[in-house]
Parts: C-alpha cells; sequence; structure tokens
C-alpha cells in the first residue's frame, strides 16, 4: 500500500526504498544521511543567493542539492533542483519551478523528518 501525503504517493518525494539501497540497507547510516540533509544548511544559501540576484551562484547551489538528493532517493526536490540549476546557470530566473522547488523541498522534509521520528 502506498502511503500519500498531500494527496500524493510518499514515494514522490523520499523514496526510502532506493535511499536504504544506496547505503546497503544500512538503517543507522541511512538515518544519519537524513539528519544531515535535515540540518543541510544549501537551501539557506539557495534562497540567499536568489535574494541577492546572483543567478550563478545560485545554480551552484541548486547543482549542489541536486547531488544531494540524487543521493538521498527525493525524486521531486532532485528533479526541481535539476531544473532551477540548469535555468540559473543560463541566466534565467524560472519562478514557476522555484515555488515547485520551494513546495517539494518542505514536503520532503516534512516526510524526512516524519520517518526519522518514527525510525530513529
Amino acid at each position: 500500500m502506498t502511503t500519500e501525503v498531500y494527496g500524493v504517493a510518499i514515494e514522490d518525494y523520499v523514496d526510502v526504498k532506493g535511499g536504504l539501497k544506496r547505503v546497503a540497507n544500512m538503517k543507522k547510516i541511512y538515518l544519519k544521511t537524513l539528519n544531515m540533509f535535515l540540518a543541510s544548511g544549501e537551501f539557506d544559501k539557495f534562497e540567499t543567493a536568489l535574494a541577492a540576484g546572483d543567478l550563478n551562484a545560485a545554480g551552484d547551489v541548486a547543482h549542489a542539492i541536486k547531488g544531494m538528493t540524487g543521493n538521498l532517493s527525493f525524486p521531486k526536490l532532485f528533479e526541481y533542483s535539476a531544473s532551477l540549476m540548469t535555468s540559473l546557470h543560463g541566466g534565467e530566473l524560472d519562478s514557476d519551478t522555484i515555488e515547485k522547488y520551494r513546495d517539494a523541498l518542505k514536503k520532503t522534509r516534512e516526510y524526512v523528518a516524519q520517518w526519522v521520528a518514527e525510525n530513529g
């Protein structure tokens, strides 16, 4: 049975099976990486670069977020950070994708925090 948040399958935001597979099913390591995600300052750096109008710096941070979210198996956040990285490095500010990214970040953080609390 698929669990849903906001009417969307959780796996669209956090693929726990895929994330665990990346760390050889070692739950302790997976929990550690999820806590690192929750504590990451990259998301604030992204917003700071956007607020300053520094699209190149924002693109660089989006690249780091893309790598992090790919490694953790966070499909939606990976998708939107990859799109942002490309558009920002191209000098374009795509407000629609930024809103989708922010929404995916919120939902991903909520689910990760819940999963960590239940499994930690």
